[in-house]
């Protein structure tokens, strides 16, 4: 069930790609990350644009240096386009990055 933005809760499904993709997230599976995400994916952030490579190793080195890293989100939300998933997310480090 996913809730539309500012909506009732509606009878509708994530795509398996979205709900494989979250699922990997939570195992810290970084190949099957890898193995979801397109060839041309970009992850864009303040510092620095990444490609595909760049993403699954800043991934594996996350999961090394915060082995407890954990994620959370709220209920899926359906919007005209496509879908929004609001992500709690963070560990405590135990390695250097």
């Amino acid at each position: 069930m996913l809730r539309p933005k500012g909506g009732q809760i509606v009878n509708a499904s994530l795509p398996p790609a979205l709900l494989q993709y979250m699922a990997d997230l939570k195992a810290h599976d970084v190949e099957m990350i890898g193995a979801s995400l397109a060839e041309d994916v970009q992850l864009v952030t303040p510092a620095k644009t990444m490609d595909k490579p760049m993403i699954l190793q800043f991934l594996a080195t996350l999961y090394h240096g915060f082995p407890d890293w954990s994620y959370d989100h709220d209920e899926p939300e359906l919007l005209e386009d496509g879908f929004f998933v609001l992500w709690r997310q963070g560990g405590i480090q135990v390695h250097w990055l």
